[in-house]
């Protein structure tokens, strides 16, 4: 189990909220649409958008510090060493648990270094802790331990010694390692769209034509349910699908590492979205065709008898 104790300063800086801009082809886009039910309703008929995302906005640049269990003395310190995030998380190793099975960490603001909340920072993150043994054999992950770095705040974050004995902490160590990448941030890092227009069912094929990032694109029904996606390891983004029965189609655009479409990535850039319809034809030449067709055929039977 792990506890957090929040350690405020006597006054608290503002947020400071990012937004990205954007356009789109034929319709409107209206922000924030980066949840379904605020997905942005193109106009009928309408297949083309340019929109644009910035996922870096609101991920904190964390540091994390190791202390002694009364968190006077800092034994030291981690910036950007995390392997999860966007490259500006923090990650400690090799720690040494104490005889009763616990460690003591501070999680802070980038550039304060003494640990005071002096530092301007904010955004969602989540810790880590991996334990090993004595022979540093990996036994055990605690349970996520979610929070945010806010402008004035740090966080005491520590491992309480288990309610039932542990052997394999006994001389052993853990990795603690902080994820920035977190939500939407507080940035544009997911955009929805709904398409409409279409025939009921009607085949299609959704591109992303032009992106300058790493990008996904995914459809999904009403109620969320994830129906197709573009393959994250493919150069183009792009897949086939089917419009719902009221000729509707909606689709989510995220980073490429955001393979939950959760906004949890850190890609920034434009982009646009192109849906191309299968084309279905008229009754009327259906029909032509089909008697066309049996006319033909009556004609080369004759032909035959001759």
């Amino acid at each position: 189990m792990q506890r957090i104790c929040r350690q405020p300063l006597a006054w608290m800086m503002g947020l400071v909220l990012l937004s990205a801009s954007a356009r789109a082809t034929a319709a409107p886009i209206f922000e924030p649409n980066n949840t379904r039910p605020q997905a942005t309703v193109m106009n009928p008929g309408t297949f083309v958008v340019n929109d644009s995302l910035n996922g870096a906005a609101g991920r904190a640049d964390t540091l994390l510090g190791q202390f002694d269990s009364s968190y006077h003395t800092l034994i030291r310190s981690d910036n950007n060493s995390s392997t999860l995030g966007n490259g500006f998380a923090s990650k400690l190793t090799g720690v040494p648990l104490g005889d009763n099975g616990s460690a003591y960490f501070s999680i802070t603001g980038a550039g304060d270094t003494n640990f005071t909340g002096n530092h301007t920072q904010s955004g969602k993150y989540y810790v880590q802790f991996d334990l090993y043994d004595a022979s540093h054999n990996f036994f055990k992950t605690l349970s996520l331990e979610y929070e945010s770095v806010e402008p004035g705040m740090f966080d005491n974050i520590w491992i309480d010694p288990p309610l039932v004995p542990e052997p394999e902490r006994v001389g052993g160590t853990v990795d603690v390692t902080i994820n920035n990448l977190v939500g939407p941030g507080t940035g544009d890092s997911l955009d929805f769209f709904w398409f409409s227009g279409l025939q009921p069912g009607q085949a299609f094929t959704a591109t992303l034509t032009t992106s300058t990032f790493d990008a996904l694109i995914a459809q999904f029904d009403a109620l969320g349910n994830l129906l197709a996606q573009s393959n994250p390891l493919a150069g183009i983004q792009t897949f086939n699908g089917l419009a719902d029965a009221q000729g509707r189609a909606l689709f989510a655009v995220t980073g490429r590492a955001d393979v939950n479409f959760k906004g949890e990535h850190a890609a920034a850039g434009t982009y646009t979205l192109a849906i191309v319809p299968t084309l279905v034809p008229e009754p009327g030449t259906a029909g032509l065709l089909a008697v066309g067709g049996a006319f033909a055929a009556l004609v080369w039977r004759r032909r035959r008898k001759r």
